[in-house]
């Protein structure tokens, strides 16, 4: 595989299953390189795995960068649907949503009451562990957006603003 022009179009050639991609990095990435595991033959067009990008949902891993090369590669197709399977996502500093996608989950289930002091965790959830932030953010002109089936979840409310 290799870029074909500046602008970055990819040539797929040979008759590979799995192909890397890397895109280059901006300052929200700290300037990281962004990886993608592109399937050939994947059936689900237009549905992709927050896994596949490298996001691990152990609740540990700091998955911002991962879930923001998902959805640069969701972009690049003109939308689609980020699925996050059974898991606790971290995210340090919020994650800029574009037209055309739907973040979704396996499941939501509200965290706790206030009428009781029980506290269940959801089957997916992005965990925001920064203060002075928000977990997303939408644009004025972005459109066809859709959060479902997944909690959103900030450790603190300190200064925690939006999404």
């Amino acid at each position: 595989m290799r870029a074909t022009s500046p602008q970055g179009k990819w040539c797929f050639q040979g008759e590979d299953k799995i192909y890397r991609l890397a895109f280059k990095g901006d300052e929200l990435s700290g300037s990281k390189e962004i990886l993608y595991n592109w399937i050939a033959n994947k059936p689900e067009s237009g549905i992709y795995n927050v896994r596949d990008f490298g996001a691990k949902g152990d609740g540990l891993t700091d998955d911002t960068l991962a879930i923001r090369s998902a959805i640069a590669f969701i972009t690049t197709r003109n939308g689609g649907i980020l699925q996050f399977p059974e898991g606790d996502y971290i995210v340090t500093s919020p994650i800029v949503l574009p037209s055309g996608i739907t973040i979704q989950g396996v499941g939501s289930l509200a965290t706790g009451s206030p009428t009781n002091n029980i506290v269940q965790k959801a089957v997916s959830r992005i965990r925001l562990k920064a203060t002075n932030s928000a977990v997303f953010r939408i644009g004025e002109c972005t459109e066809r957006v859709a959060i479902r089936d997944i909690e959103l979840y900030a450790e603190t409310n300190e200064k925690t603003i939006g999404i």
